[in-house]
């Protein structure tokens, strides 16, 4: 069966709000000034620091019950904490294997293909992509 986008999106998106420190995940609850936000496909205006969660490629093997999935985090925040936020995804994702995200899903390895910084946006925040 094919993963699905969504849950793919969902899954790491919570994953990072309960293993980076300072990482908050909510659907519902606003964040707070000094949270390290983490959301779905887009960021939000506030809090200043945060990572948005989207997938941009999935390949499902004809054979084996495997699907590569390519996941796009993209970083912001004031100074460095945009790149400081994302070290830390880093620290605790990349090299990863067979575990689990909390809606089930099971991951065999995880790993960064590459990072880019990205410029600031218009608030003068920094923001960088890691895939």
């Amino acid at each position: 069966m094919a993963i699905r986008v969504a849950q793919v999106r969902r899954g790491l998106a919570e994953w990072i709000g309960l293993n980076v420190p300072g990482a908050v995940w909510s659907e519902t609850s606003p964040y707070g000034p000094d949270d390290r936000a983490v959301a779905l496909r887009d960021l939000p205006s506030q809090p200043d620091t945060a990572v948005a969660v989207e997938v941009y490629n999935t390949d499902d093997d004809l054979v084996l019950p495997n699907t590569e999935v390519r996941v796009q985090l993209l970083f912001r925040g004031r100074g460095d904490a945009g790149d400081e936020f994302g070290d830390a995804v880093f620290d605790a994702l990349h090299g990863r294997h067979q575990f689990e995200f909390p809606n089930g899903l099971k991951v065999q390895r995880a790993e960064r293909l590459y990072a880019a910084p990205l410029g600031v946006d218009d608030n003068q925040r920094e923001r960088r992509s890691d895939n």
